[in-house]
């Protein structure tokens, strides 16, 4: 079983990880970068990973290829419906459309169809389901030559279609304001963001999911809008005290049962921390320690420990729904 504290404290241990910053303990190289004694620093890291991160010219020329493919085959979806005078917009968001995804890595395009605000949810479900029953068919997903995946990405992609107009509990993260008032904020660092994307997926901490209760990619960007580059979001959570905030705009309202805050700088009322587990924020403080002194991710540590594995059959489709049944269980043995 990993030990997700990396250090057997699998909490936050904020008293612990308070102590103030020595300068002795923590060397620099002669450009003044946190270094270890074998020259390894935060900003070499990035240096080198900045490269590794950049999308090459032959992946964003297929980006554009699928983003002006998609689209015109949803737009024509709209026509066959006669259903323009309800659309607002048919327009590509998150990451990709921000510049600030890692495709070498796996990555999203997430396309928006937005509904003018006089329609219906009725009518919402009913024709963006028929939209997307429409466009993500094998046929075409043979035409772009996808064949090598075929199967199992138009299947995967049609069944979360139908999930998300059935199923109106569905959160969807990336939005059209968030997304241009992003793209304006980050302009000129969307290779930090990358970086740091790249660093919270290597060091087990990405992923906004109920299974990951991580870092989201648009926490991401907060952070980096907030701080301007990696190694400024590496000293942050290194020196993280309980009831620290991240608020840019100011005045944000602060969840109280978190132990640091993020604020949505779109929405002064979410608090995007509220989506992490504890033991994820306990592992990121102690990670982010670690890697300001060494330059280096450190390797998961693990522990032996008494556990109970418990099978069971289940109907549920929806892997979030699914999670969070199996962690309330799991909770009420442990109590």
């Amino acid at each position: 079983i990993k030990d997700e504290g990396l250090n057997g404290d699998d909490g936050l241990g904020f008293g612990q990880h308070n102590e103030s910053f020595n300068e002795e303990d923590h060397p620099r190289d002669e450009d003044g970068k946190f270094a270890d004694k074998d020259g390894g620093s935060v900003s070499g890291w990035k240096e080198t990973t900045m490269k590794d991160v950049e999308t090459k010219p032959e992946i964003k020329d297929k980006q554009k290829k699928i983003d002006r493919n998609v689209t015109n085959k949803v737009e024509d979806a709209i026509k066959e419906l006669g259903i323009e005078d309800k659309i607002y917009d048919v327009a590509m968001q998150g990451s990709y459309e921000k510049g600030t995804d890692l495709p070498e890595s796996g990555s999203d395009m997430d396309l928006f169809v937005v509904f003018k605000t006089n329609v219906s949810e009725e009518e919402k479900n009913q024709y963006g389901l028929e939209i997307g029953r429409k466009v993500l068919n094998k046929d075409f997903a043979e035409s772009q030559g996808w064949t090598k995946y075929r199967d199992e990405e138009v299947t995967a992609t049609s069944k979360y279609v139908q999930a998300f107009f059935n199923d109106g509990e569905q959160e969807v993260e990336v939005q059209i304001v968030p997304t241009e008032n992003m793209k304006t904020a980050l302009k000129g660092k969307e290779g930090e963001v990358r970086v740091l994307k790249h660093f919270m997926k290597k060091a087990g901490l990405y992923g906004s999911n109920l299974k990951q209760q991580g870092f989201s990619g648009y926490s991401a960007e907060v952070l980096i809008d907030k701080y301007d580059s990696f190694e400024n979001v590496i000293d942050f959570f290194a020196n993280l005290k309980e009831g620290d905030i991240v608020d840019k705009q100011g005045g944000g309202k602060r969840n109280k049962e978190n132990a640091f805050s993020i604020i949505d700088p779109i929405d002064p009322n979410r608090d995007l921390v509220s989506a992490f587990s504890t033991q994820k924020i306990g592992k990121t403080v102690n990670v982010a320690k670690k890697f300001k002194e060494t330059g280096t991710i450190p390797d998961p540590e693990y522990r032996e420990m008494d556990s109970t594995i418990i099978t069971f059959d289940s109907d549920e489709m929806n892997e979030d729904k699914l999670i969070g049944q199996v962690r309330r269980m799991a909770n009420s043995y442990q109590s």
